[in-house]
């Protein structure tokens, strides 16, 4: 069964894991939407979650994901550098990965797309990980052989188990900034990997 997805600012656990373990095509033809997690990321700091969101340029309706310029005009770049490193700085594998992190804002490609590859790009080389990920310039026709994430996979969702995918994303890992002992579910997929480091693979295998 083939899953689509729309691109992802450094994705959440529900996205990660369907990367990991379908057949997925990224649709860079579907119309952008705002408050999506196309351009919206979010981690999890000591005053609680908090988003990170790319500015990207005007657009006219119905423009595809493909299309979508970012906009340098704000220093977004060093803003999220930042606000990840005080999230992360103390936690387990932070210093093993802040040079690749350093990599990917040092990137400054013209579309929202190409900075989102180049995120997957480095999460599968850090995580040792071969994987042959579809990707469509066209907008893709959902039907009865595919499974339709582009919409489910989104922010007003984030907390909740994604019922057409099998996987939990409620079962915890350590957190630096756990509240009361409280997990935040189905964070950025940068939560997992400063906390767990190369454990982040097997919570997605033991997961199902």
């Amino acid at each position: 069964m083939e899953v689509i997805l729309g691109t992802a600012y450094w994705p959440n656990l529900s996205y990660f894991y369907c990367l990991l373990n379908h057949n997925c095509t990224i649709d860079k033809g579907e119309h952008y939407t705002k408050q999506s997690f196309k351009n919206r990321a979010t981690i999890l700091t000591a005053n609680g979650v908090q988003n990170l969101i790319i500015p990207v340029q005007k657009f006219s309706n119905h423009t595809p994901v493909h299309q979508i310029k970012l906009c340098y005009k704000e220093k977004w770049q060093t803003n999220h550098y930042r606000s990840i490193y005080s999230a992360y700085k103390n936690s387990p594998y932070f210093d093993y990965f802040e040079n690749e992190l350093r990599l990917v804002y040092n990137y400054k490609p013209e579309y929202l797309h190409e900075f989102n590859d180049y995120q997957i790009k480095t999460l599968f080389s850090i995580l040792k990980l071969k994987k042959d990920i579809k990707v469509s310039q066209q907008y893709i026709e959902n039907s009865d052989l595919s499974i339709d994430l582009r919409n489910e996979i989104h922010p007003k969702y984030s907390g909740q188990i994604q019922l057409l995918v099998d996987f939990n994303v409620t079962k915890p890992y350590y957190q630096t900034f756990q509240a009361a002992g409280k997990f935040e579910p189905n964070l950025s997929i940068l939560d997992i990997l400063f906390n767990c480091g190369l454990e982040t693979k097997s919570y997605f295998i033991n997961s199902l």
